[in-house]
């Protein structure tokens, strides 16, 4: 589960 909230923090920074 850590991973989907790592994969998640990275994609709004990825968007940005």
């Amino acid at each position: 589960m850590d991973d989907f909230i790592n994969e998640s923090e990275v994609s709004c920074f990825r968007v940005l």
